[in-house]
């Protein structure tokens, strides 16, 4: 029997809202993230989509409405139980790759793994070479931060996210710090993960960035204001002409 987008769902949020002194920034958002699937959030600049992904990942906790992550509710965890879901669990990719300068890159990948306990080091080490191979950067392990370009970074940024094997990895503008050709290699890097059944949630403002997934949502005023599914069979520029046309009905 088919599933049901609700039977499908990896990462469901119901009614969340969140205020910040005295302006709500989200109204009531609903939001459910299909297992394996790519998708992505736009919208203007203070529109509430980053703080959605920060509500909907743990790392801020809404002010109301519910969160749940393989039907566990985000809500019913205490902060070190959060934060360790958030690290056994998520991945996570920004705009600035927040990594450490005194560790070497291949440590950079390996630390969230160390400091999960999953796995000895030799493992981690191990299953960070496989990953740093995909991506590209695996003769880089032993360089520092300074020694590597932003593109480079990223990708190191990308394999310290997918460590400890998360159930969805999510992003904050990932290629926003990037010029158009090392973007457009890390989205085909995320494509290929999300191919491999990688679920993916994005906040992006590049309709080229959005095109790449399976469904953009568009939110206004801390709203979802409209969807898009994409047909991931049709080429990427077919995809983003649909992205384009779509869009220009919105703004």
């Amino acid at each position: 029997m088919k599933e049901t987008p609700a039977q499908n769902a990896i990462l469901e949020a119901r009614g969340v809202e969140k205020h910040f002194g005295g302006t709500t920034v989200l109204h009531g958002v609903d939001l459910t993230v299909r297992r394996g699937e790519f998708l992505s959030i736009m919208g203007p600049s203070g529109c509430g989509k980053s703080t959605l992904l920060y509500a909907v990942s743990g790392m801020d906790r809404p002010d109301a409405g519910t969160v749940s992550l393989d039907g566990e509710a985000l809500a019913d965890l205490n902060a070190a139980e959060l934060a360790n879901l958030r690290l056994t669990r998520m991945g996570f990719v920004f705009q600035q790759v927040h990594l450490l300068k005194n560790l070497t890159l291949l440590d950079n990948v390996v630390l969230p793994g160390y400091l999960a306990k999953l796995a000895p080091r030799a493992v981690l080490n191990e299953r960070a070479g496989t990953l740093m191979a995909r991506t590209g950067v695996r003769e880089l392990g032993d360089r520092d931060i300074s020694q590597a370009s932003g593109g480079q970074l990223q990708r190191v940024a990308i394999c310290r996210a997918l460590i400890n094997d998360p159930a969805i990895v999510f992003g904050d503008e990932p290629t926003g710090a990037l010029d158009s050709t090392a973007a457009q290699e890390i989205m085909g890097i995320l494509e290929e993960l999300n191919a491999d059944g990688m679920t993916m949630l994005l906040v992006t403002h590049d309709p080229q960035v959005a095109s790449h997934g399976d469904r953009v949502v568009y939110m206004i005023d801390g709203r979802i204001a409209a969807e898009l599914e994409l047909d991931r069979e049709e080429h990427l520029g077919e995809r983003q002409a649909a992205v384009d046309t779509w869009l220009a009905t919105l703004r």
